[in-house]
């Protein structure tokens, strides 16, 4: 059977030239890297345990003082790019929070959604309509709870 909505796959074509050169360029960063590491190594491991807890606790005494400096900074009014400020809510928001409805759905746009809704229904109803019904789904998995969700604000707004 066929689906409604086809998703054509894209296979990318392997650049053997492109290949070679990501591969050196991976290569190379692997080698700066364990050079790096291996250098770091025979710095730290010629420093006494002392030295080593020592450094420990410069870095995270500078590491708390900083992000503590952060803190302070957010809170008092110095300029800072970490200013906390309230957040404002869109003018379409009400104090409580949700979304006021002022538009109003017209009669036609009402027995549009109405069709589709009964559409989907006789497909889901029939084996071979199934299948339709189910791609339409797997693309649009909220279309119908969309319709059914207009359909209850119509009725809300006409009461």
């Amino acid at each position: 059977m066929f689906k409604l909505f086809r998703f054509k796959s894209k296979t990318a074509l392997a650049d053997p030239l492109q290949e070679k050169v990501t591969g050196r360029i991976v290569t190379r960063l692997l080698q700066m890297q364990e050079k790096w590491a291996a250098f770091m190594d025979r710095k730290i491991n010629r420093l006494s345990i002392r030295s080593k807890k020592f450094g420990l606790m410069v870095f995270v005494g500078l590491s708390v003082l900083i992000c503590a400096g952060i803190v302070i900074e957010t809170f008092t009014g110095t300029p800072s790019p970490y200013k906390v400020h309230t957040i404002a809510s869109g003018k379409h928001f009400t104090a409580t929070g949700e979304v006021p409805v002022t538009a109003l759905i017209p009669q036609r746009e009402y027995k549009r959604i109405l069709a589709f809704h009964h559409y989907m229904d006789s497909l889901s109803a029939s084996p071979s309509g199934l299948l339709l019904f189910d791609s339409i789904n797997h693309c649009r998995p909220g279309l119908l709870d969309s319709a059914i969700t207009l359909e209850k604000l119509y009725h809300s707004q006409n009461k």
